[in-house]
């Protein structure tokens, strides 16, 4: 199976980078809110967990995400090829990847 960005169709592999884009944008946007909600809930329970910093972590891979699919795009209506985009979908994986860790590191910590 060959990925978006290699597809045979250029205006397949486009929207796929622009969904990218816009999700990894939104969750730069969720991590920024979970980081004040875990504050929140440590200072009630008085427990202290790394969930903060890996979702500072986060965020900046997310960033990453949308910057690569960004450049991804440019260089679609450039009508250069580009690996910008099989960049973006591996850094949108990690991110993901993370926000899991961070959510079984927040249910062992506060259980």
């Amino acid at each position: 199976m060959q990925s978006p960005a290699t597809d045979a169709s250029p205006d397949r592999a486009f929207m796929h980078q622009r969904t990218l884009f816009g999700t990894s944008a939104t969750m730069v946007g969720v991590c920024l809110t979970a980081i004040g909600l875990v504050l929140v809930v440590e200072r009630l329970s008085r427990v202290r967990t790394l969930s903060r910093l890996l979702l500072g972590i986060d965020s900046i891979i997310f960033l990453g995400t949308a910057i690569l699919s960004f450049w991804a795009m440019r260089a679609h209506v450039r009508g250069e090829r580009s690996r910008l985009g099989d960049a973006a979908g591996v850094a949108m994986l990690l991110g993901l990847l993370l926000t899991a860790v961070v959510c079984l590191t927040l249910v062992l910590t506060l259980a």
